[in-house]
């Protein structure tokens, strides 16, 4: 499985993690199946604590340090709860918002 981002979703995602630098950042990610068209920039806060993860939603987290963004992985939790699992993410210029 692997989930496809357009270049601006990617480039979204990794902006609001170098703002938001050394702080984790969180979003949420628009789209259909496993294509990604928007990406939405949120506070990071929960009511919730630290585990508020729910399975057949995708978790992308990009890697930044000293303020530079790097590896850019999606991680799905299990049906389970047992683990998350590592997705491969193609960002596709042919991706549109709908």
């Amino acid at each position: 499985m692997s989930l496809r981002l357009s270049g601006s979703v990617e480039h979204s995602i990794r902006a609001h993690g170098r703002e938001t630098y050394p702080d984790e950042c969180c979003g949420a990610l628009i789209g259909r199946g496993d294509v990604v068209y928007e990406a939405l920039a949120l506070a990071n806060v929960t009511d919730e604590g630290p585990r508020h993860a729910w399975p057949v939603f995708a978790y992308v987290i990009v890697a930044v340090e000293a303020g530079r963004d790097g590896d850019l992985r999606s991680w799905r939790l299990r049906s389970d709860r047992s683990q998350f699992d590592a997705e491969d993410v193609d960002i596709d210029q042919r991706v549109a918002k709908q």
